[in-house]
């Protein structure tokens, strides 16, 4: 019963209404083995260009253009980001986490457990879907953990909306199951859209 695909992501963010089909489509998951973060290689370098998974964020993201600390264009020293959980302005790449927003460990326990290493490293470093990977302060990103909607949610009111259909796309995009409590909780996020 996995839906997803680029259709039903795009469907999302054009209409409350799709989004809570694309939810509703979700399939409710039992228990996952153990968690290994190692098996979700992620910040990987796979085009070859020295640039990581991280900094090709960091380049998408900002604002300004960046500036690197190095002549080979490797690594971002400087450049404007708006963290996508406060809406607070960061400069300092160094303050930064690349947030999955569906959490490697959260992945993992609602169906990616199953998944081969490199459907897992593929899942770590999706450049693919804008919102899969976002900026956000450190600590923010350590508060929110692998938490699920249904016990971590931005802060900001406005900025709840848009992590719930961004949840609920990613979930049904990757056929992850979500549990009752996650999908109670999208549908309370949503309905305020």
């Amino acid at each position: 019963m996995a839906h997803g695909g680029i259709f039903d992501v795009k469907c999302v963010w054009r209409s409350g209404r799709l989004t809570l089909l694309v939810v509703a489509a979700i399939i409710v998951a039992g228990a996952a083995p153990a968690y290994r973060r190692a098996d979700w290689r992620h910040w990987l370098d796979e085009d070859g260009d020295c640039q990581n998974t991280r900094q090709e964020v960091l380049i998408r993201d900002s604002k300004v253009l960046v500036l690197f600390r190095d002549e080979r264009s490797c690594e971002v020293a400087w450049g404007e980001w708006e963290d996508a959980y406060t809406a607070e302005i960061i400069n300092d790449p160094s303050q930064i986490d690349i947030d999955h927003l569906v959490a490697l460990q959260d992945a993992h326990r609602s169906g990616g457990a199953s998944w081969p290493k490199d459907q897992k490293a593929a899942y770590a470093n999706d450049l693919s879907v804008r919102f899969h990977l976002v900026v956000t302060r450190a600590a923010v990103n350590r508060t929110k953990g692998s938490k699920g909607p249904d016990r971590w949610r931005p802060d900001r009111r406005d900025r709840q909306c848009q992590y719930a259909m961004a949840y609920g796309a990613i979930k049904a995009a990757h056929g992850l199951s979500a549990s009752q409590a996650e999908r109670a909780a999208l549908r309370a996020l949503l309905a305020t859209c």
